[in-house]
């Protein structure tokens, strides 16, 4: 019988001998003969900053369609003696780069949209976007992009296959679309927009401008096998993977996803963090399956809460000390009749060890109406190793009556049995938008959980037992004299009071701060933010509350104009913290671009903190005095078209002295304690060295080379960079990688 390596080998092969092609001729000059035929739109006004002044430089899209999909091209005057900013960069890294962007709402309803951006050095970023506002750049779709560059201009051409989204019905064979185009010339922080809308527009996507195109009928089917092989330097073994994402789209109303040993996303990694609180850090979702036709599931609350989060598919089992789940398989459709959008998404996890898998179910059914929309949403899901079932029952709706104005909410039912014990609550939110014009922007927004609401076991909860209100208004002048060097000033307020679902008030911001962007780019802001006298509930995990006095914070932020190929971020943070402590930290961030081919981003961090607040166990907290730093480099080099290398570093490390234990009371006083808990001492490390062959859009060759180091100590002595030098000796895993994907 062929040894697992043979099998992989094999493979390897046959994939590779069925590499996928280009569909269509996409170079970037607009020279084919549809091109003069296209569609136009060039009613661009400035946006970047919101005066709505005729551009200086001609800017013109350009539209048509065939049974391949949608062609966008821009046409981009640019005299030869006028700076362009063209570096290459990672797929969705934001970059001091010339650029051409659209939006594409292919239902033309206004709920969803979906971004594309090419810059002038041929790099991308897709997202999905939403109201209000949110980019969620996980996604990433299968699309073709190509620039050309002549002396006085340059051009962008952009295929969006039919099969990229779902969309709505065709009518006599012309379909109806919104859209969103601009253009950013970046040296001179200029952005041109059709519609005219800044891309902080709280109702963007509502607000699109109708497009009609000539409808082909396209059926598509997309299959994504991996193949991966790994090795473990750490415990000396090998492991083989292989997989299949498959895609099938029969129509433009119908989408069939399934996924068998689905890619984990290997090739990605996290951010480092450092997280010692009561709240959960969210990851965002890096797996293509799940983050494909994912938006008619995905409704984020005011507090960012979400009830679908696929990150809980395939995470820590729910017994032993495994890291991950394998799983088995997911299903996923959603389609549209009418005025109808409907969708079902499952999965299921394999047994790890003794431990059994967990089973996901969720449903989703959206009715549109001019304006707006109404739809539910549920959920249920089986962990048999803990005996528990939960399901989550959800009613939403969205009015945008006319341009600048919105309205958003949801009514949620949660239940749970575990071991024959039943737990149900209620939660909802309400959130109103208005933008009347380039000026003002104001969001108002109530959430309501109760204490017993309880959505974590596949969405993501922050914390319930919580009753808020956010108010975020802004005011921003654009019209300076032509001698001014300001572009923008905004003056905002965001006012966050809470309490708990037991009437305790909670500590409460407020943050007033003043922005400026000047002519030449750089930008300035300061801010001032005082917190409320309240109780902290959730640091004691459940037991006494801790209450805590007034607070004060100011932050002054400064990103710099690019100086030459540098660009400098720096934020200097003082703010009052724990029982009678002070937090002083220092970011600095440097981007350098070395030449349009490498560049590398900075990161670094001091931080200073006299009462570092910490739980330690029952119902007794500390203070702390703690030094923190952290490091991170990213750096990207592309070689040719096809060829990129990513080197990612990120270090934390710290030292804490305990100077104060206290026992918070009932009513949350804390009382003094003479005996102090133990110091300790963190560093934890993160190294991941890439490489990317492309193959095609969405097949990709890579190995990867991934390597991370964790100390604690109940000490807090050594230098920091004693610590970094633990970090790389003491390995936690070490892990080389090759792996496959394509797209058929």
């Amino acid at each position: 019988m062929p040894s697992s390596r043979a099998l992989l080998c094999r493979a390897a092969l046959l994939l590779l001998a069925l590499a996928p092609v280009a569909r269509a001729a996409v170079d970037g000059s607009l020279d084919e003969p549809e091109w003069a035929g296209a569609q136009i739109l060039s009613d661009f006004l400035t946006t970047e900053p919101n005066t709505q002044a005729t551009p200086e430089y001609l800017t013109e899209a350009r539209i048509w369609t065939d049974a391949e999909g949608i062609h966008i091209g821009f046409i981009n005057e640019h005299p030869a003696l006028v700076p362009r900013q063209k570096p290459q960069t990672l797929r969705d890294q934001q970059a001091d780069a010339d650029s051409v962007t659209v939006l594409l709402d292919f239902e033309g309803n206004g709920k969803v949209a979906y971004e594309f951006t090419v810059s002038l050095g041929n790099s991308i970023e897709d997202a999905i976007v939403s109201d209000p506002g949110r980019f969620n750049q996980d996604w990433d779709g299968a699309w073709l992009h190509a620039v050309a560059e002549e002396p006085h201009r340059w051009t962008a051409e952009l295929l969006i296959p039919w099969s990229v989204a779902p969309m709505a019905p065709a009518a006599e064979g012309q379909r109806k679309l919104g859209i969103f185009v601009s253009r950013q010339m970046r040296h001179a922080g200029r952005r041109w927009s059709y519609p005219a809308y800044d891309l902080e527009r709280p109702t963007l996507v509502a607000d699109l401008a109708p497009l009609t195109l000539q409808d082909f009928a396209a059926s598509a089917f997309d299959l994504y096998p991996y193949v991966a092989a790994s090795r473990d330097l750490v415990d000396d073994s090998n492991d083989a993977r292989i997989g299949m994402d498959l895609f099938w789209k029969p129509d433009g109303l119908h989408q069939v996803s399934a996924t068998l040993n689905p890619d984990f996303g290997q090739v990605e990694s996290d951010d480092l963090v450092v997280n010692l609180t009561a709240i959960e850090t969210f990851f965002s979702e890096k797996r293509p399956f799940f983050t494909e036709n994912q938006a008619l599931f995905d409704i984020r609350a005011p507090t960012k809460d979400l009830l679908v989060n696929t990150r809980r598919i395939g995470g820590a089992p729910d017994a032993g000390d495994a890291g991950a789940s394998d799983i088995l398989g997911a299903l996923k459709y959603t389609g549209t009749t009418g005025a109808w959008d409907y969708g079902l998404f499952g999965a299921t996890e394999d047994d790890t060890g003794d431990v059994q898998g967990r089973d996901y179910a969720v449903g989703r059914l959206r009715r549109r109406f001019e304006g707006g929309s109404f739809g539910w949403l549920g959920d249920f899901v089986n962990r048999p190793t803990l005996d528990r079932e939960s399901q989550v029952q959800s009613v939403d709706a969205d009015w945008s009556p006319r341009a600048g104005l919105s309205w958003r909410g949801q009514f949620i039912f949660s239940q749970a049995r575990e071991s024959g014990e039943t737990v149900a609550d209620t939660g909802g939110w309400l959130r109103f938008d208005y933008a009347p014009g380039g000026a003002w922007s104001h969001a108002i927004s109530f959430t309501h959980y109760g204490d017993q609401f309880d959505t974590n076991d596949l969405g993501y909860l922050a914390r319930n037992d919580l009753n808020r209100l956010d108010i975020d208004s802004s005011h921003s002048k654009y019209d300076f004299a032509p001698g001014s060097r300001l572009d923008v000033r905004t003056l905002g307020v965001l006012l966050k009071p809470a309490r708990n679902d037991h009437g305790k008030a909670l500590a409460s911001n407020l943050e007033t701060y003043i922005y400026w962007r000047l002519r030449d780019t750089s930008e300035f802001e300061l801010a001032y933010t005082p917190t409320s006298r309240g109780v902290d509930d959730r640091i004691t995990r459940g037991n006494n509350p801790v209450q805590l006095g007034w607070h004060h914070g100011v932050r002054v932020t400064h990103i710099s104009r690019l100086m030459g190929r540098l660009r400098v971020t720096t934020i200097g943070r003082y703010r009052q913290e724990g029982v009678r402590g002070d937090n002083r930290s220092l970011y600095v961030a440097p981007t350098w671009y070395f030449t349009d081919r490498v560049n590398a981003e900075f990161e670094v961090l001091i931080l200073a903190n006299d009462a570092w607040l910490l739980w330690d166990g029952g119902n007794t907290v500390s203070d702390y005095a703690t030094q923190w730093r952290e490091g991170s480099m990213s750096l990207g080099a592309f070689i040719g078209s096809r060829h990129e290398l990513r080197v990612k570093f990120q270090w934390a490390g710290i030292r804490a002295d305990s100077t104060r234990s206290y026992e918070a009371q009932p009513g949350g006083k804390l009382v003094r304690d003479q005996d102090l808990t133990d110091d300790f001492t963190l560093s934890t490390l993160g190294i991941q060295v890439r490489y990317r062959y492309s193959l095609g859009p969405l097949s990709d060759l890579y190995a990867v080379y991934g390597r991370g180091g964790d100390i604690f100590r109940e000490d807090d002595s050594g230098s920091f960079g004693g610590l970094l030098d633990d970090s790389l000796r003491e390995r936690s895993a070490e892990q080389l990688l090759v792996k496959l994907r394509l797209h058929f």
